[in-house]
């Protein structure tokens, strides 16, 4: 079996997007990641192969509270796996702001397969370090 680089690919792609990216995934800390997938609520019971796809093919990032991940002005174009931390969607109704929903670790959100989501009904806030 190959090792863990040759599985994955050597390197996960870190746009400058959120607050604080991991820039350099070694092999080690790739498989790190996915034992983490691994234990995952939504995604744990998914194939190991699968979990180290989703490595190769995305990208770690740390956002910090009050960072606005998105706006109903900016179209979703990931999916989001929350490891840990929290994120939540807010929507002004009037001149109120109202928390409509909320996510954490374990789950999974913004772009899904087969989702008709383009853009968000609010902002997408993180609450706590995410």
């Amino acid at each position: 079996m190959a090792n863990i680089e040759q599985q994955i690919g050597s390197a996960v792609s870190l746009p400058p997007t959120g607050a604080d990216p991991d820039s350099n995934l070694s092999a080690p800390n790739l498989q790190s990641l996915v034992d983490r997938l691994t234990a995952h609520r939504t995604l744990g019971k998914a194939p190991r192969e699968e979990l180290m796809w989703l490595v190769g093919h995305g990208h770690l990032e740390r956002f910090e509270p009050g960072y606005t991940v998105s706006t109903p002005s900016t179209p979703i174009d990931a999916m989001f796996v929350m490891l840990s931390g929290r994120l939540s969607i807010h929507l002004v109704r009037g001149s109120t702001r109202h928390k409509v929903a909320e996510w954490g670790g374990g789950d999974v959100t913004c772009f899904l397969p087969y989702s008709r989501l383009t853009t968000p009904p609010g902002d997408s806030v993180i609450e706590e370090t995410t």
